[in-house]
């Protein structure tokens, strides 16, 4: 069962040690500038982390999914692929892919274009929005892999 986009998106193997259930969308991420999430949906906020990257570079698909958007916004250039309960949205990005194509984990989808006020052309914005609607949450909570533990939940009452 997939969790729900507010929680830690880590799934188990066999031997119980977690694996993501997304995967980086370039071959060698740095992350530069966090996620940041807004007070409102209309507040200022960074929705989504920037990774270091240069023009050409390679965007890998996240996770399966169909592609739901190619073109520009507001002058950028925009890709966007929908995935099983969120949607990755990369800017700059240029890709081949049409609405509706189908791909695969890993499967190559686009390059880093130019063109964009975001890190001054030196990065990747990843957005990942909630599919139900247009929540943005961190990317890196999807991508993240470790030990699954259980944390013990202390209510206000208990003191300490």
């Amino acid at each position: 069962m997939r969790p729900s986009v507010t929680t830690a998106a880590v799934t188990t193997t066999k031997d119980g040690s977690g694996c993501a259930l997304m995967s980086m969308p370039l071959a060698n991420p740095r992350v530069t500038a966090p996620f940041s999430a807004p007070e409102a949906a209309w507040a200022p906020g960074h929705r989504g982390i920037d990774l270091t990257a240069g023009e050409g570079d390679l965007i890998y698909s996240p996770d399966d999914g169909v592609v739901s958007f190619v073109g520009r916004v507001a002058g950028k250039n925009v890709l966007s692929v929908r995935h099983a309960l969120v949607v990755s949205s990369f800017e700059p990005a240029t890709s081949d892919l049409k609405v509706g194509d189908v791909v695969a984990r890993g499967q190559r989808i686009g390059v880093v274009s130019v063109g964009s006020d975001h890190c001054d052309g030196r990065c990747l914005h990843w957005g990942l929005r909630a599919r139900d609607g247009n929540r943005y949450v961190d990317p890196r909570i999807w991508t993240e892999t470790g030990p699954i533990v259980l944390k013990p939940v202390i209510s206000a009452n208990q003191g300490g």
